[in-house]
């Protein structure tokens, strides 16, 4: 069990140093603009829906299958993903109520 620990230890220490040097990077205005109009025009309840259940039949899939289940650097960013998600379906929730 240490010796897990200690692999994901060295994992999340080798996500972390990529994700530094991914975060020098920036998008475009285009794009930036293109993924604040996708949020916009598609409800992110429905996307956060739809992205959960699509990771959970992976991973029963992958489960079933005998694949190891290792989606240590996947589920950071699906993590945030989800968070960014479930924020911008509160203030969607609370902008339908508004003009209620």
């Amino acid at each position: 069990m240490s010796l897990t620990l200690k692999r994901r230890d060295v994992r999340s220490f080798f996500y972390r140093q990529d994700m530094k040097k991914e975060k020098e990077k920036q998008l475009s205005k285009t794009l930036k603009e293109k993924f604040r109009e996708f949020i916009e025009n598609h409800p992110p309840s429905l996307v956060s829906r739809h992205l959960r259940g699509l990771l959970l039949d992976y991973m029963m899939l992958q489960q079933r299958i005998g694949f190891p289940l290792d989606f240590n650097t996947c589920l950071w960013e699906l993590s945030d993903l989800f968070v960014l998600l479930d924020c911008a379906t509160d203030e969607w929730e609370m902008g339908e109520s508004k003009k209620d």
